[in-house]
């Protein structure tokens, strides 16, 4: 942090968010004035207000810029790893900030990011990805239930996902999830700690 203008940080858990930017040696320790602290990591607004909320003693500005792989803003992404999305730069972004300090980063975050979307204050960003995924995650619950009852009830599950798919129950949910259930006996989507977080 002392030697760059802008530091993006993407990490797993919200232990390594609390180390990396409040620890002994964390990126708040080397925050200065002109420096832009840009989270992309799945943290809460109000996590990304309490790094603010420090980093404005040294006159450092934060950003949140949460990060979508999977959308359907460009056909095709469904059938691409994260990591292909990433080097593509078709991530969509979630950004909260200041209009200043969001222009200061725009140019970093167009190298991954498309589409970019300034939806609001600091914390606005992250609010939006954790929505969206309390949102996926309910709609996944639901899925498995309606599973777990037509198999209990003797449905055929590969006949009732071909007939949902195709009907007014369609969904990520249901088209993604489903299918990979029925044809693995496991998902696809992330792992039940990392939505936790």
């Amino acid at each position: 942090a002392k030697n760059a203008d802008i530091v993006l940080t993407s990490l797993p858990t919200l232990a390594a968010c609390e180390e990396t930017y409040f620890g002994s040696e964390g990126l708040l320790k080397g925050a200065r004035k002109g420096l832009t602290l840009v989270e992309t990591s799945t943290v809460t607004p109000n996590m990304v207000k309490r790094y603010a909320s420090e980093a404005s003693k040294q006159g450092t500005a934060v950003i949140d810029a949460a990060l979508m792989a999977r959308t359907t803003f460009h056909p095709g992404l469904d059938k691409l790893k994260a990591n292909e999305i990433v080097g593509q730069g078709l991530v969509t972004v979630m950004i909260g900030g200041e209009d200043a300090d969001v222009a200061r980063v725009r140019p970093v975050l167009e190298t991954f990011g498309n589409p970019l979307f300034h939806v609001g204050p600091l914390g606005s960003g992250e609010m939006i990805k954790v929505l969206n995924n309390a949102t996926s995650h309910a709609y996944f619950c639901v899925v498995l239930e309606v599973l777990a009852v037509a198999a209990a009830s003797g449905v055929d599950l590969k006949k009732l996902e071909e007939i949902f798919r195709n009907t007014s129950a369609a969904s990520c949910a249901m088209n993604d999830v489903a299918a990979q259930y029925l044809k693995h006996g496991k998902g696809k989507m992330m792992n039940i700690g990392a939505a936790i977080k």
